[in-house]
């Protein structure tokens, strides 16, 4: 049942959910400092420094990590809005990915 497969799990992570958590403290059984941790997430997809952060318990033990990428990897990563699209421009210019994604980001730190 899923409820032995809960009981059973090692490792519980979860995103930033912005519909709440109220059902995942109740399915998961989580303490309330574990809601307030979950509550804390923070994601900046805009800044200089992109990340996402995750909740993580193993155990009793649960914490916030920060994911960050290199920008060359945020931008092979894009499937839409505007970066997307200048990424598309550029690669249908220059049929090469790398050289694309190399000069969308030269053309973003010359913007800054």
């Amino acid at each position: 049942t899923s409820a032995s497969l809960l009981e059973n799990t090692q490792i519980i992570y979860s995103l930033r959910n912005e519909k709440g958590y109220d059902a995942l403290q109740k399915r998961l059984n989580l303490s309330s400092h574990d809601l307030n941790t979950l509550k804390s997430i923070r994601n900046n997809l805009t800044g200089e420094r992109k990340y996402t952060e995750i909740f993580i318990k193993t155990g009793k033990e649960s914490n916030i990590f920060r994911l960050e990428v290199p920008p060359e990897v945020y931008a092979a990563y894009l499937t839409d809005g505007a970066e997307s699209t200048q990424i598309m421009q550029l690669y249908e210019k220059t049929q090469n990915m790398e050289q694309a994604i190399n000069e969308f980001i030269h053309l973003k730190k010359n913007a800054i």
